[in-house]
């Protein structure tokens, strides 16, 4: 992942659970809750899964934990950099 670029975070409820609530809260490398960045995820169909992106400003691990109101928690990070392979454009050669 690349600060600048757009993590699409997907979930899947609890059994499959359609019609859920499901809130998604970000937190930066500091540890700290980043409001403008979470919020309600949106379903995906009716398929029991949720979507929702949001974009890093800056290197280090984010972490995001999603709750829906039927009991389903998830949490994950990323880790973001400040490049990624596609800004190498002439990797060194290893012997």
């Amino acid at each position: 992942m690349k600060v600048g670029n757009q993590i699409k975070v997907v979930y899947q409820a609890l059994n499959a659970k359609t019609g859920a609530v499901a809130t998604m809260a970000v937190y930066d490398p500091a540890d700290t809750l980043v409001p403008a960045m979470g919020g309600v995820m949106t379903e995906i169909g009716v398929t029991g899964r949720y979507a929702k992106e949001f974009t890093p400003d800056a290197a280090g691990t984010w972490t995001v934990q999603v709750n829906d109101d039927k009991g389903g928690k998830q949490m994950i990070t990323y880790v973001v950099e400040t490049l990624d392979l596609s800004d190498i454009q002439n990797p060194p050669v290893i012997s």
